[in-house]
This record gives C-alpha cells, structure tokens and sequence, in this order.
C-alpha cells in the first residue's frame, strides 16, 4: 500500500490501472494536438494576401539545422518585417512567394500540414482503437 500526505491510501495494483489508461490518453491528446497543429499550419499557408517577401538573413541554431529565416514584405501599401516560415538559407537576397499574416509570412507548402495533420489522425486513432482493445472486457466462451 502506498500512502500519500497520509490522508490517501491507494492499492499499488490500483496506481498501475491508473497509469497505463492516462498514458493512452496523454499520447492520444498528443495525436489530436497535431492534427490541429496541422489545420492550423494549412490556414496559415492558404489564407492571408499574397505578395513577395525579400529573406534578409537566416539563422541556423547551434543544435539542429532549421532555418530561421527574416526578411521583409509590402501588404496594402505597408511594409512589415518579421520571420519568413519555410525559406531556405539559399533565399537570402531573394524575393519568394509569400501568404502574409501581419508581421509573419508563411511560404506556400502544403507538405507540413498534411504531414502533422494525417500522423496525428494515426497516432490519436490508434491509440483509441488499443484503449478499447484492450480495456473492453474479453469473450469467454461459456463451459
């Protein structure tokens, strides 16, 4: 028996049923998260006015090899500045097709979204079709 602040007192066989349903849920949540992550990610690259964005610099972080990559755009007469999300190193000094949102412009790719939108759908349906599988309560045959 585990005791806890001495007022709960829980079965150790209870503490393992608890935590293996939580991790389903947790991963499924995660899954789900994605795939809004990847609607989200679809709205940004499909939506907002379209113009062409100067990429002034690029950073590459000391762990890991994705761009971070700025530069400048014109929207209705405005100049904005800001992160140029999907520019390459290989875009400074050029202009790039842009779908601008206020001080961020996203360049029009629809690999990411279906990436993070379809792997979440997996990952969140097939850790529900395993929670049911195996917490629903087994065929016996009758004897």
């Amino acid at each position: 028996m585990l005791t806890f602040r001495r007022r709960f007192t829980v079965a150790a066989g209870t503490m393992k049923r608890l935590i293996l349903p939580l991790v389903f849920v947790l991963v499924a949540l995660g899954g789900v998260g994605m795939a809004v992550a990847g609607v989200i990610q679809f709205r940004n690259v499909t939506t907002g006015p379209i113009t062409r964005a100067k990429v002034d610099d690029c950073e590459i972080p000391t762990t890991g090899t994705v761009e971070t990559c700025t530069g400048t755009w014109v929207v209705g007469g405005r100049r904005y500045s800001g992160k140029i999300d999907g520019a390459k190193i290989d875009d400074i000094d050029h202009t790039v097709k842009v779908r601008a949102h206020g001080n961020k412009a996203f360049e029009p790719s629809l690999s990411l979204p279906i990436i993070l939108f379809v792997m979440g759908l997996f990952i969140a349906g097939a850790f529900v079709v395993l929670a049911a599988s195996v917490y629903t309560p087994s065929q016996r045959a009758a004897g």
